[in-house]
């Protein structure tokens, strides 16, 4: 009876949770659309479906199709309904709008989406997209290192942190190489030197930088690992041919 009690006291901690907020970077959400977006299939659905945050961004007459529902698979405490959409909301909102037959889906919010018919573009003439790696996009790293931040106002300045943050997070979530590794180590490290050159240091900031070092440590390691198992199984065809 204790144990059940026990299990039963477990998943309502799990279930039963304080109030919290949410927060979906647009940037990160984009960050991981053009990076997961990258085989032949990906980059074709790009190109024939637009993304648009506000129904005011889209020019011209367009019909609604459907309200869509994106509900990732999650484990609480572990992979967060807020990971899942940041990493891969955009990507799969894409995939269904066109599955459904449309050329642009309107976002809502996390997870919400609206698929629209364009009639003034036919999205079928589209050229596919092309993939670019955004690993290397130094805009903001170049911000943090250069000192531009130093006179701008605080609201800007926790603005622009949040989005370096993100785009690190993102940046880590979608490395498969040691030179992109490399890139940002030096992204982390800009975000450390902009920190300590502050009158007051935030310790959230030396925190960040501390987690984004440990999290990189470990993908680091683990494509290591899989270039060592590539190299091993080069190595062992190799042999066989002879």
């Amino acid at each position: 009876m204790k144990t059940i009690k026990l299990c039963l006291a477990i998943a309502g901690a799990l279930v039963l949770t304080s109030c919290s907020f949410q927060v979906y970077s647009t940037k990160g959400m984009a960050e991981n659309y053009a990076l997961k977006m990258d085989t032949k299939e990906e980059l074709e659905v790009k190109s024939k479906v637009k993304i648009f945050l506000n129904e005011s961004d889209v020019k011209g007459e367009y019909e609604v199709l459907s309200f869509v529902t994106y509900s990732p698979f999650t484990i609480p405490l572990i992979l967060s309904h807020q990971k899942q959409i940041t990493k891969k909301f955009y990507e799969k909102a894409a995939m269904k709008a066109h599955d459904l037959g449309g050329n642009g889906l309107i976002i809502i919010g996390g997870g919400y989406f609206k698929v629209i018919n364009l009639k003034n573009w036919v999205a079928d003439d589209a050229e596919p997209a092309t993939f670019v790696n955004v690993i290397f996009d130094r805009t903001l790293m170049d911000k943090f290192a250069n000192g531009s931040l130093a006179n701008a106002k605080n609201s800007e300045k926790r603005r622009e942190e949040s989005a370096f943050k993100a785009e690190i997070e993102s940046n880590i979530g979608a490395a498969k190489e040691l030179k992109e590794v490399e890139f940002i180590r030096e992204k982390i490290l800009a975000l450390e030197k902009y920190n300590t050159s502050l009158a007051k240091p935030k310790t959230s900031i030396t925190k960040d930088v501390e987690d984004l070092r440990n999290d990189l440590n470990k993908i680091e390691k683990k494509i290591k690992a899989r270039l060592k198992r590539e190299a091993k199984k080069a190595a062992k065809a190799q042999t066989a041919t002879k």
